[in-house]
């Protein structure tokens, strides 16, 4: 089984993190663990399954394909956070699928364990609430910033989100296996070329460096204040 999942580390804001370690023990004794490879398709869209499933290790994504191939992402998972729940809860089809970015670590858990929780731990309630209501929030901000922002200015709220996501101190960030330019451009619709330009941009400004997959930011508000500039 490896690292006993109440011992990981888990990003802030997911719904791991929001549990605390009693009820990761609850959902250990319930849900089932298993292992993926990188690139290997984890859900598929219009899967009639209903589990829901928690990221302990490494990096997922949750993305869809418009009728001529392109990829649309819609989010990167790491630890701590959960992908399935929507079907879990209203039976519907699966409405994305979700791959592999590299090895991972995952726990699946039953839709009736899921309820069963639900029932009898306020603490895991509140937790998976307040995670689907920032799920909300996200979208909704992503839907304004398509509408209302450049690509670079996206880029940059990107890029924040992000570092504020895998921040090693109150203002720096270590982004391990970071999103390619490629995959970047997936997340805020825009193009690979549009990306390379603005992260060079950011190099150069000394806002952002590179470590082999390892993106550095050297201080997260710096980097907002200069994204968000007109």
């Amino acid at each position: 089984m490896g690292s006993h999942a109440a011992d990981l580390v888990f990003g802030e804001g997911t719904i791991l993190n929001e549990c605390g370690p009693e009820s990761i023990r609850r959902l250990a004794d319930v849900w089932f663990e298993t292992r993926g490879q990188a690139d290997q398709l984890l859900v598929s869209a219009d899967d009639r399954t209903d589990d829901t499933y928690f990221v302990l290790e490494g990096r997922v994504r949750a993305a869809t394909f418009t009728e001529n191939g392109r990829e649309v992402t819609f989010s990167d998972l790491g630890p701590g956070d959960c992908f399935g729940i929507f079907a879990s809860i209203d039976n519907a089809p699966r409405s994305t699928n979700v791959i592999a970015v590299t090895q991972c670590r995952v726990a699946r858990l039953k839709s009736s364990n899921l309820r069963n929780l639900l029932e009898r731990d306020p603490v895991f309630n509140m937790a998976l609430i307040r995670y689907l209501v920032r799920m909300i929030r996200d979208l909704s901000i992503r839907v304004t910033e398509f509408s209302a922002l450049t690509a670079d200015q996206r880029l940059g709220r990107e890029l924040v989100r992000l570092a504020r996501r895998y921040r090693t101190k109150p203002d720096e960030a270590r982004i391990p296996n970071a999103p390619t330019q490629t995959e970047l451009a997936s997340m805020i619709s825009s193009h690979r070329e549009a990306v390379a330009r603005e992260m060079a941009r950011l190099q150069k400004s000394g806002l952002i460096k590179r470590e082999g997959r390892t993106l550095i930011i050297g201080s997260i508000g710096k980097l907002e204040r200069y994204t968000t500039m007109p």
